[in-house]
């Protein structure tokens, strides 16, 4: 919950239960046959890193393992190259392919049962996937129905952190 503090700021409880949320390079994250490399400048707001994630051949995915990532919401920023295309975001290949442009976007998979155990940063597998490479950042993922506000995660997830952000909705 929000609470608007005089139109000036909104004070907010939120979690990030994702590990390293904007280092991808880092060994929590399950590579499987892609590559990563991290892209400087152009980044989403609020973000810090962001990494070019390729595909090779074989399994092509990467994912943190060790959380459950099932019935909980999910966040993740991501845009292409060039041009437009798809490929499965924040879970299993076999779930559907998301829309990418050359443009930042937030892409936010609301929480249900079923989802899948992992959180799959990205999955080149599904056959209607027609990206070899994506550039991705900031991932999150919460316990709630729906993403909240970005926490960065270092080496443990954060849990029940107060952020604060300016409220442009002045009185």
């Amino acid at each position: 919950p929000t609470i608007p503090q005089l139109g000036m700021m909104d004070w907010a409880k939120g979690s990030n239960l994702i590990e390293y949320s904007e280092d991808f390079s880092n060994a929590i994250w399950t590579k499987n046959d892609t590559t990563q490399t991290e892209v400087f400048g152009d980044l989403p707001p609020n973000i810090g890193r962001a990494w070019l994630i390729g595909a090779g051949s074989g399994t092509q995915h990467m994912a943190q393992l060790s959380v459950d990532a099932d019935g909980k919401s999910k966040g993740l920023w991501a845009k292409t190259v060039t041009g437009t295309g798809t490929v499965s975001l924040m879970r299993y290949h076999a779930y559907g392919v998301l829309n990418i442009t050359n443009d930042w976007q937030f892409f936010e998979l609301p929480s249900y049962s079923g989802s899948n155990i992992h959180f799959y940063a990205v999955d080149f597998r599904n056959a209607s996937t027609t990206l070899s490479e994506v550039i991705i950042a900031g991932a999150h993922m919460e316990l709630t129905d729906n993403v909240g506000n970005y926490i960065l995660t270092g080496g443990a997830a954060a849990i029940d952190v107060t952020t604060i952000q300016e409220n442009t909705l002045l009185i």
